[in-house]
């Protein structure tokens, strides 16, 4: 009934290095204590969450293909937000590394609206609006990160149908 639209999704870089698997969607407490590093920021839960973001522009981009719908994901690079101050309070001898990280961005990130350039060119570029199913970092079309196969993303796809208790009538795609 919307066509064209678009729908753009916000992941991050992060999403590349998540370790998830098909069996983790809905992890364990075990999951998160693997590394100490991972359980200390929560990056592990953060980069896996972004994966999913990701994989999940994949099954309705193909679903929704041919109806001038188009789902399509950006990773915005770092951005200067308020989401790194509760990593720095909780920075531990071990992880100077990740201050490290956190103070890289904070010194040459962009700034929230510099970050949502890449979200509004998907939104409102007449360039992109045949483009579907595609990771994009500023402006540019980029490689999806490797975990999401065919098979992951069907399955992450059922999986929130699932856990969100979607019934057939309430999924259009």
């Amino acid at each position: 009934k919307s066509a064209p639209s678009r729908i753009a999704i916000t992941s991050s870089l992060l999403a590349y290095f998540s370790d998830l698997t098909v069996k983790d969607l809905n992890p364990s407490a075990d999951y998160f204590a693997k590394r100490k590093l991972w359980r200390t920021i929560n990056s592990r839960t953060y980069s896996a969450s972004k994966l999913c973001l990701a994989g999940l522009t994949k099954t309705p981009a193909s679903k929704l293909q041919g109806t001038e719908v188009t789902v399509n994901v950006c990773h915005p690079n770092g951005v200067k937000t308020a989401i790194y101050a509760p990593v720095i309070q909780h920075v531990t001898g071990y992880s100077y590394f990740v201050l490290s990280f956190y103070l890289l961005v904070w010194l040459s990130g962009k700034t929230a609206e510099e970050g949502a350039q890449t979200l509004i060119h998907l939104a409102h570029s007449q360039e992109v609006k045949h483009i579907n199913g595609r990771s994009f970092y500023e402006g540019m079309v980029i490689h999806s990160p490797f975990q999401l196969t065919e098979y992951f993303c069907e399955q992450l796809w059922k999986a929130s149908i699932e856990y969100t208790k979607l019934t057939p009538e309430e999924i259009k795609c």
